[in-house]
């Protein structure tokens, strides 16, 4: 799963604009999308989740288990010619031929960083963005019970990485035993009522949202809000 990075690094640029939006694969069924009465946590209610500042990764050569998971979106997400942007198994290494995917990809400067990140969370989370046809059903903010597909990967991914998961559990499939891990993940390490605006009781949800997505993703594992 490859070696922690360093500590993540601010960076004061705005949000990645949403383009380039391909057609990836369906992944969920229709038939979860009259969930929409179940909301994981907002992100309004966890700002020491919120405020904490997205990782990069510039380097050549930088393993971590953050870019396995950008690079399996990036193999999901397709350009105008309906091809993968990431036409290779998603790998754990930053490496020139990623920053090159990156710069087609987002028209900056091909690195991994916050602005991309803030932009993979949008096209899963946000209900006003272009929807990332892997993510969760249409309609959700959220990967739940019976969801499945690379966005879960991705999510298991990250689960593991964190040590609440083994690699053996690893299917893709948003069934108990990946909702018990992000129950547990987020009683550790989202919901501290100190840290929340609402009790833990109703943040402790075994829903991946943005606020739980947040924490895998910029969070190294023992850290804490």
């Amino acid at each position: 799963m490859g070696n922690p990075t360093t500590a993540a690094k601010l960076s004061g640029a705005a949000l990645l604009a949403t383009g380039f939006i391909g057609a990836g694969t369906l992944t969920a069924s229709a038939a979860f999308a009259n969930e929409n009465d179940m909301q994981p946590i907002a992100p309004a209610d966890a700002p020491g989740i919120m405020e904490r500042p997205w990782p990069e990764y510039p380097a050549d050569g930088e393993t971590h288990t953050n870019i396995l998971v950008a690079t399996s979106y990036l193999h999901h997400q397709t350009d105008a010619d309906g091809d993968p942007y990431w036409d290779q198994p998603p790998t754990n290494t930053y490496n020139e031929e990623l920053k090159e995917v990156l710069e087609v990809y987002q028209d900056d400067h091909g690195e991994l960083k916050e602005e991309m990140w803030a932009h993979f969370s949008d096209i899963q989370f946000d209900l006003n963005t272009p929807r990332a046809l892997w993510g969760p059903p249409s309609g959700l903010n959220y990967y739940g019970s019976g969801h499945e597909g690379p966005g879960v990967e991705a999510l298991q991914s990250l689960l593991i990485h964190q040590g609440y998961l083994e690699p053996d559990e690893l299917d893709g499939h948003y069934g108990p035993i990946t909702e018990d891990a992000v129950i547990r993940y987020q009683t550790d390490m989202v919901c501290d009522e100190a840290a929340i605006a609402v009790s833990a009781a109703d943040c402790v949800d075994g829903l991946a949202g943005e606020v739980t997505f947040r924490a895998l993703v910029a969070f190294e594992p023992g850290e804490t809000p």
